[in-house]
């Protein structure tokens, strides 16, 4: 026999993904404004940023489900995902807390020249 769930369980559960879900598309909304309204990109080029991260998403999420599923460890197949997840996550706040604007362009090789190229 099966048990039911209890609204506060399904809502405790639905919670879980506002951070996913909604702050993901609101990042993903503000970002396209600010590559094509402040770095005045071009707008194909904007849509096809988006487009490959999608395709990227659409492969690599099933392989990694699959990993995941076939993961056998003493902590649970996700757990060791979650941990490595964090300390990762951990790193990079990090280095953004302790590097300015200047130092984060440093770090990751970008400059305001190879921004001039990609624009109109």
């Amino acid at each position: 026999m099966t048990q039911q769930l209890r609204i506060r369980t399904k809502l405790a559960y639905g919670m879980g993904d506002i951070y996913g879900g909604g702050a993901t598309t609101l990042i993903s909304m503000y970002y396209l404004y600010y590559l094509t309204d402040v770095l005045q990109i071009n707008p194909a080029l904007a849509g096809t940023a988006f487009l490959v991260s999608k395709i990227c998403e659409a492969v690599t999420d099933p392989v990694m489900g699959i990993i995941n599923d076939n993961t056998r460890s003493r902590f649970g197949r996700r757990r060791p995902y979650f941990l490595a997840g964090i300390f990762l996550i951990f790193i990079v706040s990090l280095q953004n807390l302790l590097t300015g604007i200047e130092g984060r362009a440093k770090i990751s090789g970008a400059s305001g020249k190879k921004v001039e190229r990609w624009r109109n």
